[in-house]
């Protein structure tokens, strides 16, 4: 990987406050790209009277609303007049609320459905008519496994992460030849507050079959990704290859299901005793 592949590119990223986001933003910005992270969270290293943090290199971390599409087209219009241009958008925006579908309040389901597919489509949208302008850009968007294998006990998650896919590889197809590029990045348990939450429920023990990724090997493999646009890459790759014959085999995925939840019950049992 050429270390100037990003160097001034200007690249939008969603949920930079997060553990993924973060790492992004850190490893992009060492490579002198020009980020522009935009969350509702609040970026520890700001003063709580503002709304916009200079963080070098030109960069900015934007508080803003996400899952609207008003701020969407704020927040898109602010960064053009500010540097004329937008070369990459990165979705890493996500949230769930582990537990059984029925303990949700129609607040909890909504929320859900909102932050993690919806505010990705108005992201997509506000960004389109800019870059189809430009003639180029790429879209990078944030999935999972469980948007590849069901999820018990996280049904709204994993049907919002099917959802993203989904969208991803439609719209991929559908731009096709017009210069700008639409990839998903699907990775497997990542060791965030997100993982954490998970690990309050003993049922989710899909989410802990594997061996948690750390942030920064997501974070490498979407600069990667950056450098060499492809639809689909899903993390690990092995796990990737089992996924997909599972998506596609319903009936396979409920005969090995007993299996995964004794190995993830047992490994979600020893994360919760190390955290």
């Amino acid at each position: 990987m050429k270390t100037n592949d990003v160097k001034n590119k200007v690249i939008i990223i969603t949920g930079g406050t997060g553990g993924i986001g973060t790492a992004i933003c850190q490893l992009l910005k060492n490579q002198g790209a020009i980020i522009v992270s935009a969350s509702r969270g609040i970026n520890p290293t700001q003063s709580q009277n503002r709304k916009t943090n200079e963080i070098g290199n030109e960069s900015l971390w934007i508080q803003t609303n996400i899952n609207s599409f008003k701020s969407w087209n704020d927040l898109i219009n602010s960064v053009q007049i500010k540097f004329h241009r937008i070369d990459i958008l990165i979705n890493c925006i996500g949230m769930l609320i582990p537990g059984s579908f029925e303990s949700l309040t129609d607040h909890e389901i909504e929320y859900v459905t909102r932050t993690n597919i919806l505010s990705i489509m108005y992201g997509v949208k506000a960004v389109l008519p800019l870059m189809r302008k430009q003639k180029y850009g790429h879209i990078i968007n944030i999935g999972s496994l469980g948007g590849m294998i069901p999820m018990p006990y996280e049904a709204t998650y994993s049907a919002t992460k099917f959802a993203v896919r989904g969208f991803s590889l439609s719209l991929s197809k559908e731009l096709q030849g017009t210069g700008i590029s639409v990839s998903l990045i699907s990775p497997g348990p990542v060791r965030t507050k997100m993982l954490e939450l998970e690990a309050t429920d003993e049922r989710s023990t899909i989410a802990f079959v594997n061996k948690p990724l750390k942030p920064v090997q997501v974070a490498k493999a979407i600069i990667n990704l950056i450098n060499h646009p492809t639809v689909e890459v899903v993390l690990p790759k092995l796990t990737g290859k089992l996924a997909a014959i599972a998506c596609h085999t319903p009936k396979l995925f409920s005969v090995v299901f007993p299996i995964l939840d004794f190995v993830g019950g047992k490994r979600l049992r020893k994360f919760r005793n190390k955290s």
